[in-house]
């Protein structure tokens, strides 16, 4: 019999082929299953990276990420828990947040569970750094879930971890045995890391709220420190400018008349020397029933404008700076776009200006989120500073310190909300410090409330060889300029009904008339404090002269305004 009809030497090479298939079968399966397993892996990859994404909470990420773990092996449901930092014993707990499938369900309304037996708080430390503890068969074991005893099944437990630390546990539950496959391990500590990354960007989040919160109320204290100081110091100038006032009116006024009767005198004739006599014994007993109440005004000591002729910018630097370094430690920075003539030279409050700006970008900072942006620009007779940040969903100040504070300087603030930006917009009266403006011809308008004030003020510019026309208050001399043109204008401030202040800014914006809106104005009068000569200038006016006056001085200062006629 030869060896190709032996049957014990068929029946072994079938058996060795059959070996050899089987093997080969099993290799297949191996590569199929790991292919399998890693097109898994991708795709696990893909939906927790989704859910880590666009999770706002670790509760959300939670909801999503149970089912799909569930779905990863032979489980029929599954519970998260979160460590809490003491439960009512004063110890820490696992706090059951969300549960999915009816073998381990969620927390009932009002009611918090925790988890007992499979995994308890002092297991974290090391659940993080090991393997999943793994059950495969309940049965033998003593666990129990919110105090029901699991009899048959299998578990799993792994824990989220956070910043190094675990914060929670997943728990996983089979209704029979089952034994791990190679690759659940791997996939549920890919959806831990990803779940912990969750709660790191919450972690960080609340971090960058408190931090907030807290710079909003450093911002909000700071502003009301600035506020009482601010108004102290209005309510002070205030009072110390009204009494000054009255006193500069009432003494400066009538000593005034005196030096300019005496002089008067000196050319006139001997029968005029009656009426100049009369003038200096009224002015003389007014005088003299005044001094005592001159020794108020010096017991006020509040502090007066801070006027300055720069460009705005620079007396903005040192708080930009300030802001800067703050808004570091947020991670967020300030851009800055400025206007040409924002470098150019103008006469402003500098400590308004600080202060308006200050207060607007605390209110921005605490409203916003990311970079600020700052515009600065001159226009319309203001600095106006407008800052801007992306809107937060609610403000935590409002603008109603910010608009104090610019009111109190003269200007004005305003708040909006554009294109998902909160703009917070400060305007600060301004004039340019390199305006000059010229008259033609000889004639003056002498602009008094005082009689006595105009008569003599008449008298001197007629014998310097001007012609003059008068008028009492405000209201009279932008009518008389819509008549006819003037060299230039004396305007005295504190008068009645339409004050020079006033009466200035009417006439530049046209009132009398557009050739009189450029006529030089020059400020007559007695009050002769930092502020008033700063609300001077930022009415309109060219210049400023004291009460009481020489006859040279007025000359001075005419002349300087008066284009010299070609002879």
């Amino acid at each position: 019999m030869s060896d190709d009809t032996d049957p014990s030497r068929l029946e072994r090479r079938l058996a060795r082929e059959r070996a050899a298939r089987t093997e080969a079968e099993a290799v297949a399966e191996r590569a199929l299953r790991n292919l399998y397993l890693s097109n898994r892996n991708l795709d696990l990859l893909g939906k927790v990276a989704d859910i880590s994404n666009r999770s706002t909470s670790i509760e959300d990420a939670l909801r999503d990420a149970l089912p799909i773990l569930v779905e990863l092996g032979p489980w029929d449901s599954g519970q998260a828990f979160l460590l809490e930092s003491a439960g009512a014993a004063g110890e820490p707990r696992l706090e059951l947040v969300r549960g999915h499938g009816s073998f381990a369900p969620g927390p009932s309304p009002g009611q918090s569970s925790s988890t007992r037996g499979l995994v308890e708080p002092a297991d974290l430390a090391s659940l993080a750094l090991i393997e999943p503890i793994w059950v495969s068969d309940l049965a033998k074991q003593d666990y129990n879930v919110d105090g029901v005893p699991l009899m048959e099944g299998a578990a799993c437990a792994f824990a989220i971890v956070a910043n190094g630390a675990a914060v929670g546990a997943l728990v996983l539950f089979a209704l029979a045995p089952a034994k791990p496959d190679s690759g659940f391990a791997e996939r549920a500590i890919l959806l831990s890391r990803q779940l912990g990354q969750v709660v790191e960007r919450e972690i960080r989040l609340a971090q960058k709220e408190e931090e907030q919160q807290r710079l909003a109320q450093e911002v909000e204290l700071r502003t009301e420190d600035l506020l009482r100081a601010r108004s102290h110091n209005q309510q002070s100038a205030h009072a110390r400018e009204s009494l000054q006032a009255t006193l500069s009116h009432e003494l400066l006024t009538p000593l005034h008349a005196v030096i300019a009767a005496t002089e008067q005198a000196k050319g006139s004739q001997p029968e005029d020397l009656g009426e100049f006599c009369d003038i200096v014994q009224v002015s003389s007993e007014k005088l003299r029933g005044q001094i005592m109440r001159l020794m108020e005004l010096l017991a006020y000591t509040a502090q007066e404008a801070d006027p300055v002729s720069a460009a705005p910018l620079p007396a903005l630097l040192p708080s930009i700076d300030e802001f800067t370094e703050i808004l570091h430690t947020q991670d967020r920075r300030i851009e800055i776009q400025t206007s040409a003539v924002a470098k150019s030279e103008f006469i402003f409050d500098r400590s308004a200006l600080i202060a308006a700006f200050e207060a607007s970008m605390s209110l921005v900072i605490t409203n916003t989120t990311g970079p600020l942006k700052i515009s600065l620009t001159v226009t319309g007779g203001n600095i106006s500073i407008s800052i801007s940040g992306t809107d937060r969903s609610e403000h935590v100040s409002t603008a109603k310190i910010v608009e104090q504070i610019v009111a109190a300087a003269g200007g004005s603030a305003t708040e909006k909300n554009k294109d998902n930006r909160y703009i917070v917009t400060s305007r600060i009266p301004t004039a340019s410090a390199t305006v000059q403006r010229y008259g033609n011809g000889r004639r003056v308008l002498l602009v008094d409330d005082t009689e006595v004030a105009r008569h003599l003020g008449r008298g001197i510019l007629k014998s310097l060889g001007y012609e003059v026309d008068t008028a009492s208050d405000g209201l009279a001399a932008i009518e008389k300029m819509s008549e006819r043109n003037y060299a230039v204008i004396l305007m005295d401030i504190g008068m009645p009904g339409l004050d020079g202040f006033e009466a200035t800014r009417a006439i530049r914006l046209g009132q009398a008339g557009r050739v009189a809106a450029d006529t030089p104005i020059v400020a007559l009068t007695a009050l002769t404090s930092a502020t008033d000569r700063l609300r001077s200038h930022l009415a309109g006016m060219d210049d400023f002269i004291s009460k009481p006056f020489t006859r040279d001085e007025i000359e001075s200062i005419v002349v300087r305004f008066i284009i010299a006629e070609e002879t």
